[in-house]
């Protein structure tokens, strides 16, 4: 019990120091975290305004200056776009009328592009001699006489060729089933076909028929007055040359226009796009000054 006491009372003799030393250090701790942690007032002037560090100046201005550098890049870059002619906002324009800008549109089967641009030479020069052929027989023959002496020459060949297998057979004993295979072949068209035919036919026909009604009724005055100097030239080809003069002429471009197309295909595009932008200026020129020439707003 005694040397309890002595030992608490030696403990009890040292506390006093000791909460001292403590006391002191964590004062200092606590100055130093206000220090580290509690904001400093930024400096102010007598008024009592703001005043920012000359440091700092340099850094709002080229802060407040960034979205006006920015908007500016923004709008050098931005692309300029140019607006072209278009074909389809001309409608005094005979690019428009003739509806060409429609024809890349247009599909036209492999076979008949291989045929139109003599990738095969054998069947190709078939294809356009026969029809040259019959062509031109149109041209000095009427169209009965042509049919007639076609269908006569198609029954002479194939009744001399059937003669002669029929010989060879009894000759020699060979029987050859050409004929057989083509009558059992069936020549009759698909109804899909016929219905997806019939319905291309109904479409375009109506399409064709309103526009006809549209323009000999006056309704758009440019498209009725480009029609009527269209037609007149249609009128003053025909006086010159006939039908069948112009179907020859016809075909021989289309066996002919394709190839010399591929073949100056960069020049051709060239020359086009530099016209059909003349003619488009040109009619956007007359439109501007002749207002009652525009297109009426149904």
């Amino acid at each position: 019990m005694s040397d309890y006491q002595t030992e608490g009372s030696s403990t009890h003799d040292l506390l006093p120091d000791e909460v001292e030393q403590f006391s002191k250090l964590a004062e200092e701790i606590t100055n130093q975290f206000k220090e580290q942690h509690t904001p400093s007032a930024p400096p102010s002037d007598d008024n009592g305004y703001i005043v920012v560090p000359s440091q700092q100046q340099p850094a709002a201005a080229s802060a407040a200056a960034a979205p006006t550098t920015t908007e500016s890049s923004a709008h050098v870059e931005e692309p300029v776009v140019k607006k072209t002619a278009d074909a389809s906002s001309c409608h005094a324009c005979p690019y428009y009328f003739l509806g060409l800008s429609s024809l890349s549109k247009v599909h036209i089967p492999p076979k008949v592009q291989d045929l139109l641009l003599w990738k095969c030479p054998k069947y190709t020069g078939a294809v356009f001699g026969s029809t040259l052929v019959v062509l031109l027989s149109l041209a000095t023959f009427t169209l009965l006489t042509v049919l007639s002496s076609l269908l006569l020459l198609a029954l002479t060949g194939v009744g001399a060729y059937r003669f002669y297998l029929s010989v060879l057979f009894r000759i020699k004993g060979t029987y050859d089933d050409t004929f057989d295979q083509i009558s059992s072949t069936d020549f009759s068209l698909p109804k899909d076909k016929i219905q997806e035919l019939a319905r291309l036919l109904d479409t375009d026909i109506n399409r064709v028929i309103n526009q006809l009604k549209s323009i000999i009724l006056w309704d758009n005055l440019a498209t009725s007055t480009v029609a009527f100097f269209v037609v007149y030239l249609v009128y003053c080809v025909a006086s010159v040359f006939n039908t069948i003069t112009l179907l020859i002429l016809v075909h021989l471009a289309a066996f002919s226009l394709p190839k010399v197309y591929q073949v100056y295909q960069v020049q051709i595009d060239q020359t086009i796009h530099q016209a059909t932008e003349f003619a488009h200026k040109t009619a956007d020129d007359i439109m501007a000054k002749l207002p009652f020439l525009k297109k009426k707003v149904q």
